[in-house]
């Protein structure tokens, strides 16, 4: 057995970002930027009306006299309108400011009578609600930074900068298969000795938190060879494979032999930790392979301490999510052992709770928790008020 942060460096070590490509921004949401995206044109492209008003020359009138209202610019004329001498220029929000006008009074600050306005307010700075060309960005300037995480603002402020493509890591492929004689589909009458099968879709609703869907879902028996041919199904065609079940020691246990049968490169196998001791990790040519537990809180709690750091380094994001915290336990603590533990934890007022049911088979816990905690290989009567570690699960996405 090796030590959990082992584990993690050799994770760390084995794994690296997808090459990158091309990819239309309407598809391009929750990908990060492999390559620095520069701005083809000035935003705004002209001196843009920030409100609905009046466009005139602040050197040219005199407000304590009715000005004359000489045209009009509305949003979207695609000619270069011209402001007349001594006039102002009625004008909507969006629209281009007529050549010649330097400042907009907004249509609330006049009053309108017989084509002339009026000021019947205080009259604006010289400049006032004007969008100068280019001062969002000016064409050739960085837009978006090698790295950054594509979002419904990012997308959009490119979009609107004329740019249709970019240059993404993209999105691991990720085959999950579930193996056990005993696991049925969820719809199905249990016979004796049978369970629902609930892996394959907790591991997809988790996937799912880093805007990923796996690419194949399927299911073994307990057979050799079978449990080979899907494994070797899932790495012709995914980046990373998660097996569920059929990594322990058992007689039926053949996920490691179908391993080694298609000449899986072991990273390690078995971790000092609780749950989840028989955690396998491996390659085989570009494909990084788990061997998860069978039973699904140790799955589930594999996934995040693991699973999710490898998935976030072959996105391009930091390999360790920021989702650390330091926090008092709210109650005494006791741990058997010499394992480092992760315990389904709930943090509610800057302090953090161990839930009950913690064994490995039961995932009731995870209704209520909000968290990991990690109790070290060396701790083992923790006290109240006791700062511990806590990895927050909503936030293992974050960089």
């Amino acid at each position: 057995m090796i030590a959990v942060n082992e584990a993690k460096e050799l994770i760390n070590f084995n794994c690296a970002a997808l090459p990158p490509q091309k990819m239309h921004l309407a598809n391009a949401n929750g990908h990060i930027l492999a390559t620095a995206v520069f701005a083809p044109l000035n935003s705004p492209p002209f001196n843009q009306s920030a409100m609905d008003g009046y466009a005139y020359n602040s050197n040219e009138i005199d407000w304590s006299k009715s000005v004359l209202v000489s045209g009009l610019s509305q949003t979207g004329d695609t000619h270069e309108g011209k402001l007349e001498t001594k006039t102002a220029k009625r004008i909507y929000t969006g629209a281009a400011v007529p050549l010649g006008a330097d400042t907009i009074i907004i249509q609330e600050h006049v009053s309108l009578n017989n084509k002339h306005i009026d000021l019947t307010n205080e009259a604006p700075k010289p400049g006032s609600n004007i969008r100068l060309a280019g001062s969002q960005i000016k064409k050739g300037e960085c837009a978006a930074q090698a790295g950054t995480l594509l979002n419904a603002g990012t997308i959009g402020y490119l979009i609107g900068l004329g740019i249709e493509e970019v240059e993404v890591i993209p999105k691991p492929k990720i085959g999950i298969i579930v193996t056990g004689k005993e696991l049925v589909k969820i719809g199905s009458n249990l016979l004796h000795g049978q369970v629902y099968e609930s892996n394959s879709m907790m591991l997809n609703a988790a996937l799912q938190d880093g805007h990923l869907v796996p690419t194949t879902i399927s299911h073994a028996d307990d057979i050799e060879s079978e449990i080979t041919a899907h494994i070797k199904k899932a790495i012709d065609t995914c980046d990373v494979v998660l097996v569920t079940g059929g990594i322990s020691v058992g007689d039926f246990d053949f996920v490691g032999k179908a391993f080694e049968n298609l000449g899986a490169e072991k990273l390690f196998y078995k971790v000092k930790q609780k749950p989840g001791k028989p955690l396998y990790a491996g390659k085989l040519g570009n494909t990084f392979i788990f061997g998860l537990p069978g039973n699904p809180s140790s799955v589930l709690s594999c996934y995040y301490e693991y699973v999710v750091p490898c998935l976030r380094k072959m996105r391009g994001f930091n390999f360790e999510p920021n989702n650390k915290l330091f926090l008092p336990l709210g109650e005494d603590t006791h741990k058997k052992g010499t394992l480092t533990n992760f315990l389904k934890g709930r943090i509610d007022n800057g302090f953090v709770f161990i839930c009950e049911g913690q064994e490995s088979y039961k995932l009731s816990a995870f209704t209520q928790a909000n968290c990991l905690v990690v109790l070290q290989a060396e701790q083992n009567e923790l006290k109240e008020g006791e700062i511990v570690e806590a990895h927050t699960l909503q936030n293992c996405w974050t960089n």
